[in-house]
């Protein structure tokens, strides 16, 4: 291999550091009480019969990492969340008919929690969830639901998720099916989704690098210290990262 291709091969090899760490999120808010999330079925049975997702906007398409997530119990019969077995965590894009992504968890194998020193209303210690996921999601807007799964069935305290700061939640409710998401734009949950990048040279979103993204690079010609364009972190966008962009033309995979 050529020398320079040999140096534009490290580079490209480094890429996929670029992008990493928060992909979305949701900052809880300074008290710990929240949504009820659903319950998923223990012995047939369903707790409450409404469920909450919030919004996630993704600019670019990711390689999903983690999940962290916050909630606590009603606390009028259990302490902690004794009456929590695991959970169930669904992303959905707008139609949510099938999830395009879904992982189930019990409680003290991947999933790691801490208790956050918070209380909700009726005394319910909040804790705060890590769970380690993967997956792709393609750019746009999807919707995250957790639900628990519950070891009391239909005659124990409910899993709140915490309340998040920002608008937009979509609750169902359950008879023998999910009924249809409807908007309730008045509050939203807590959640923080980590991951890479995907394609971190797909500059624009389209999931494809392709002329729109080498004129967004030739925009920023020069000095550029920070800037998305720079795709090899040399703080100017040069013919550097237009070389990059051309080895690299062609649908994100």
């Amino acid at each position: 291999m050529r020398p320079l291709g040999k140096m534009l091969f490290a580079m490209l090899a480094a890429l996929p550091m670029l992008g990493a760490g928060v992909v979305a999120s949701n900052p809880r808010a300074t008290d710990a009480d929240g949504w009820f999330a659903g319950a998923y079925p223990n012995a047939s049975n369903y707790f409450y019969a409404q469920a909450v997702a919030t919004k996630v906007q993704l600019q670019q398409a990711v390689n999903l990492t983690s999940l962290r997530f916050w909630g606590s119990s009603e606390n009028y019969i259990f302490a902690g969340l004794d009456n929590v077995r695991g959970f169930t965590v669904r992303l959905y894009d707008s139609s949510f008919v099938t999830p395009a992504l879904q992982y189930s968890v019990v409680r003290g194998s991947a999933l790691s929690e801490s208790l956050t020193g918070r209380l909700n209303s009726l005394d319910g210690k909040e804790y705060q969830f890590t769970l380690p996921i993967s997956g792709r999601l393609a750019s746009g807007t999807w919707w995250l639901h957790v639900g628990a799964v519950l070891i009391d069935g239909a005659n124990g305290d409910g899993w709140m998720w915490s309340r998040g700061m920002n608008a937009g939640l979509r609750f169902a409710s359950y008879s023998s099916t999910w009924s249809t998401w409807v908007d309730n734009p008045s509050d939203s949950v807590a959640f923080e989704l980590s991951g890479d990048l995907a394609c971190p040279l797909d500059l624009d979103g389209s999931d494809t690098i392709d002329f729109g993204d080498i004129v967004l690079a030739m925009l920023d010609f020069g000095p550029c210290v920070g800037c998305a364009t720079d795709t090899d972190a040399s703080g100017t966008v040069d013919f550097g990262d237009i070389m990059l962009l051309l080895l690299e033309l062609g649908p994100c995979t």
